[in-house]
């Protein structure tokens, strides 16, 4: 008959095992971790090798232009500020609005710029205001010719240009398009404010002012019933400066083309 194995006791399994179930899988791991420390060392006794510095942390220096002396150029500008607006409406409407006027006695400007809603009742419902009849042409700027046309103050950094010839200032034309072409049975209207205004226009510019590098950009009007033009753009070295206005406008004569 085979013989039998011998069953061991529960303490014997114990006593060989103690260890272990004292330590458990947390224990076995801690010591794992201490025999991994021993060897490779503390890191904090360990001389360390710096991270070789890459292209990225460096300190980018300021771009070339950057470094350049910058001067604020600011012009303005005092004289007849407009808006003025050009577009159409029906013959039988312009018609109706001169006899209006002319049983009152009154200008069409009279009733064009104050009176919505004796406009509505005479052009139609389409009516809303004056400067919504600008189906061809709506701007803003100051009416003239020339930089003699104004008055100027011209300063570098807050300094006043003293001595300012204004004949040197460059002037050139814009051309408003050709002349408005209304529907059939539509008229022409233009129609608009006139005030004193200031403008103002600024540029960070190199170097010095020169008076020959300015130059005074004019809208032609003539398309619109307008003999004079409107400053519309201050350029420096050609390029357009940023421009502000304050302005207080009163009522532009109503005309039909």
């Amino acid at each position: 008959m085979p013989k039998k194995k011998k069953t061991r006791d529960v303490e014997e399994i114990l006593d060989g095992n103690i260890d272990q179930f004292e330590k458990g899988f947390a224990g076995r791991a801690a010591d794992d971790l201490d025999e991994t420390i021993r060897k490779l060392g503390r890191y904090e006794d360990e001389d360390v090798t710096p991270r070789p510095v890459v292209e990225t942390d460096r300190e980018t220096p300021p771009a070339e232009e950057d470094l350049r002396a910058r001067n604020i150029l600011r012009v303005e500008i005092r004289g007849d500020d407009c808006e003025i607006v050009c577009g159409q409406i029906r013959s039988k409407a312009k018609d109706r609005v001169e006899e209006h006027c002319r049983q009152r006695g009154l200008g069409v400007s009279d009733i064009w710029y104050w009176e919505d809603d004796v406009m509505a009742r005479l052009v139609g419902p389409t009516w809303t205001a004056w400067y919504d009849v600008d189906d061809f042409f709506h701007e803003t700027g100051l009416l003239g010719r020339t930089a003699s046309s104004f008055s100027i103050v011209v300063t570098m950094d807050d300094k006043a240009v003293e001595d300012l010839n204004l004949r040197k200032i460059k002037t050139s034309r814009i051309e408003s398009g050709s002349k408005p072409a209304p529907r059939k049975d539509h008229v022409g209207v233009t129609a608009g404010t006139i005030g004193e205004g200031r403008y103002a226009f600024e540029l960070d510019i190199d170097g010095e002012f020169v008076i020959g590098k300015l130059e005074f950009a004019f809208l032609d009007l003539s398309n619109f019933g307008l003999e004079e033009r409107l400053l519309v753009d201050v350029r420096y070295d050609g390029e357009s400066m940023a421009r502000e206005e304050a302005v207080v406008r009163d009522l532009f004569t109503v005309t039909f083309l």
